[in-house]
């Protein structure tokens, strides 16, 4: 058996462009991984070919902390992954995948990309592919990017910048080690609703342009931080912006929605104070955790398909 680590992420910045004509926007955004993480461990299926898990004959998947549909990141990372390995004239061992939630779904954390970037991780580790040949190719981020347009940036992780759909990423100088307090009013955010009122929202201005890209520097700031999608979200769900200004008001030193929300993150000072602040998120009803930022190495150290009990 073996395991992997799917950490979360966070948007430290999202730029939006106008929808284009096949239905995506073009984005520019820096993304960071976190320390909340799913667990996904991962083993041969002996015997017989598994029961259903939405791979027929290939894989039998069970969540623990979720309720996933049967077509999901996970099942369709294994499907593309598994005709790749056929046409190279390999046929793969079907497989059992038992996946430990704990990043909050519908919040804007990256959980299902994650998850399926952990899924192609510990497939190409038991089918033993050469998954640094995959990479040189080019054929593991385009199955990245079939399955979703941040699943790109968590076969690397650590602080990227993404553009296009956010799938074409390059990385940046790492994050100085920074503690969140990150937080999620009891809803679910759809991406897609997120778009379309943002959409709405501008249906009435003049037309946009592709976004630039954000000054980054490793030190987090307003000049170039911020979310074009917080507005819209924020309209439609006030609990996300009540989110924002509770860390505030905990001392955060800055707050923002990540991705197309629910969640929240909090910039503190020291992991006390996030902790803190957390605590006291959780005591008026939310989601919240303290976590710490994660450089591209240690992302790939803990990500790494790796034998586990």
């Amino acid at each position: 058996m073996i395991r992997v680590r799917a950490h979360a992420k966070l948007n430290l910045a999202l730029r939006v462009g106008p929808r284009r004509a096949d239905g995506f926007h073009p984005l520019a955004t820096v993304f960071q991984t976190i320390s909340l993480a799913d667990r996904l461990y991962a083993g041969r299926a002996e015997g017989p070919p598994p029961a259903l898990g939405g791979v027929e004959g290939l894989l039998r998947l069970t969540v623990a902390g979720a309720t996933l549909p049967q077509d999901n990141t996970v099942t369709r990372a294994v499907t593309l992954l598994a005709e790749a390995v056929r046409r190279r004239g390999t046929a793969p061992a079907p497989l059992w995948i038992h996946l430990v939630k704990r990043i909050p779904a519908g919040s804007g954390l990256g959980g299902g990309s994650s998850d399926s970037a952990a899924a192609l991780a510990a497939c190409a580790r038991l089918w033993e592919i050469d998954r640094d040949g995959l990479r040189a190719s080019g054929e593991l981020q385009r199955i990245a990017a079939a399955v979703g347009s941040d699943v790109p940036f968590f076969l690397s992780g650590g602080t990227a910048l993404g553009t296009g759909r956010g799938d074409r990423i390059e990385p940046l100088e790492p994050l100085r080690r920074t503690w969140f307090a990150v937080a999620a009013p009891p809803i679910e955010v759809a991406s897609a609703s997120a778009y379309a009122e943002l959409d709405r929202l501008r249906a009435s201005g003049p037309p946009g342009v592709a976004p630039e890209p954000p000054p980054y520097r490793p030190v987090l700031e307003p000049a170039w931080m911020g979310n074009d999608l917080a507005a819209a979200v924020c309209a439609r769900h006030p609990g996300v912006e009540h989110v924002r200004q509770a860390l505030l008001a905990e001392g955060a030193r800055l707050a923002q929605m990540t991705g197309s929300g629910a969640a929240s993150f909090g910039v503190f000072a020291c992991r006390r104070d996030a902790a803190r602040a957390a605590q006291a998120l959780r005591a008026a009803g939310y989601w919240a955790g303290a976590f710490v930022s994660i450089d591209g190495e240690a992302h790939l150290r803990t990500a790494a398909a790796a034998p586990g009990g």
